[in-house]
């Protein structure tokens, strides 16, 4: 079977909710350039049932950003985007806009909502002990 080529259009609300947010919290966004990403669905596909993030983040890197202004380009299945409420555009936006780092210019890094999937308690995954720390990690601080 024939793998067929996605087609791309473009989602204007996209910059509209990010230029929101950048207003509201400057102090987290307040170094990102909307006008220097792209946002884009795919219109002929659907997300299929084994990927599980709804948008993918894409740097622009030399020598396309010679002739492109735009730095990233997030890219969405169209049927995602358009089944979320504005509440939950908001809270996407604001991921993606978690993965850019300050100083920007074309680099990702993973998102907080990515970051926090994976315990960042290095004494829990320690091979070496079979089972984790007591002090260490503070979801078992909680119990």
């Amino acid at each position: 079977m024939a793998q067929v080529e996605p087609v791309y259009d473009e989602i204007p609300e996209f910059a509209d909710i990010a230029d929101k947010l950048i207003s509201k919290y400057p102090s987290e966004f307040g170094n990102i350039d909307v006008a220097k990403i792209a946002c884009v669905g795919i219109t002929n596909k659907t997300r299929g049932e084994k990927k599980k993030q709804i948008w993918d983040i894409r740097p622009i890197r030399p020598p396309v950003s010679m002739f492109c202004p735009k730095e990233y380009i997030v890219v969405f299945f169209q049927h995602d985007w358009d089944s979320l409420g504005d509440v939950h555009r908001s809270l996407i936006v604001a991921d993606v806009l978690c993965s850019i780092p300050p100083d920007g210019k074309g680099t990702i890094q993973p998102s907080p909502l990515r970051r926090c999937r994976e315990c960042s308690a290095p004494q829990v995954h320690d091979r070496a002990s079979a089972r984790p720390a007591r002090r260490g990690h503070p979801i078992r601080r909680w119990r």
